[in-house]
């Protein structure tokens, strides 16, 4: 995939010199209860990720973009696109910030450009993500760039903490003004 060039963020594919960055984002147990992920990834299972995130988003179901500055090319995170289904022509989409530039439109901006692209470029009709019910800042993105809750998976494995709550949104990108 190509670079995707804003104002002040690109979007860009992984290459060999992200992988500390991808390692300590990977490996921040802060998000793995969004991930999904239950272990860290060893330095070595991440440089093959890297080497094979060269498929295209047809071959490989997902891509992941990496978030940087225009001016400094400074990592700011990664923004994916994962279970493309070429069908339906729609994709899941995902985002984390490093923590040092959350609060500062990087997300915003990120999201903007990747729904232009997948509409433009990609043709994509439908974008969809979940979230956990504790993730306000998440909510307040997606809802702010036109996605609409679809539906709602509670988490059974604790009767008290409603946090794991699952809450699944969907953007359709026939309409760029919605």
């Amino acid at each position: 995939m190509k670079k995707v060039i804003g104002e002040n963020i690109t979007l860009r594919p992984l290459v060999p010199s992200d992988l500390d960055f991808l390692f300590s984002i990977e490996n921040d147990e802060r998000y793995w209860n969004v991930s999904g992920t239950t272990k860290p990834y060893s330095r070595e299972l991440l440089k093959k990720y890297i080497e094979v995130s060269k498929q295209s988003l047809a071959e490989a179901k997902q891509y992941r973009f990496v978030i940087v500055k225009t001016a400094t090319t400074e990592q700011l995170g990664f923004i994916d696109l994962f279970n493309y289904n070429q069908k339906e022509m729609s994709a899941g989409v995902g985002i984390i910030i490093d923590p040092n530039f959350q609060n500062q439109g990087f997300g915003t901006s990120a999201l903007d450009l990747l729904m232009h692209y997948c509409r433009e470029e990609l043709s994509l009709k439908i974008l969809h993500c979940s979230i956990h019910s504790s993730n306000r800042y998440s909510m307040q993105l997606f809802t702010k760039h036109g996605f609409v809750k679809t539906d709602y998976k509670k988490d059974d494995t604790s009767s008290t903490d409603s946090s794991k709550n699952e809450i699944f949104l969907q953007r359709s990108l026939n309409h760029p003004n919605e």
